[in-house]
């Protein structure tokens, strides 16, 4: 009996190292790094209607605020240096993300509203001492108008894949910033 190969791709992989900050090599071989992750999605796909697109957004914390001013009582009192929450010491971390296909489609109670499809994502986010660097890559996107008044023009965004659509690199000062 022949064996059997796997024939088709893992939907994720991850790999987690995490580094000992007390470790002989934490300073010289992983240049005090905490963690090391990579992730590698291969074909993604989400439906997403009004209603999980603001559970979303709030889950991510991107939502709206609501400010209740009972909450917000003022205090007169000084601060004193044991009121003043205890600094951490801030983890390094190295984060690897490639996806290469995501697929979302934005739907509306009686049809299909959008639909968007990247590939060939990669990013690479460096946390170190509280600054944040992401750079990477987008292959290709494409965003098509499903909506019955789009049925003229469907393709309302497209990338020809050829080479690579964005291109980024953004680097966020933690605080104090300089």
């Amino acid at each position: 009996r022949a064996s059997m190969e796997k024939t088709t791709e893992d939907l994720v992989k991850i790999k987690l190292v995490l580094i000992d900050k007390f470790s002989k090599e934490y300073v010289h071989k992983y240049n005090k790094t905490n963690r090391f992750i990579d992730v590698d999605f291969n074909s993604l796909e989400a439906n997403i209607n009004q209603q999980t697109w603001v559970v979303l957004l709030d889950f991510l914390g991107l939502g709206a605020k609501i400010h209740d001013e009972d909450i917000e009582e003022k205090d007169d009192s000084p601060v004193t240096q044991k009121d003043l929450p205890k600094q951490e010491e801030p983890v390094n971390s190295v984060v690897n993300l490639k996806v290469k296909c995501f697929s979302l489609r934005l739907n509306k109670p009686d049809y299909e509203l959008s639909r968007a499809q990247m590939t060939k994502f990669s990013a690479h986010i460096n946390t170190r001492d509280g600054n944040l660097s992401v750079s990477g890559q987008l292959g290709s996107i494409s965003l098509t108008d499903q909506s019955p008044h789009g049925i003229l023009y469907r393709e309302r965004f497209m990338t020809d894949g050829q080479k690579a659509a964005l291109v980024f690199d953004v680097f966020k000062y933690g605080l104090p910033d300089p």
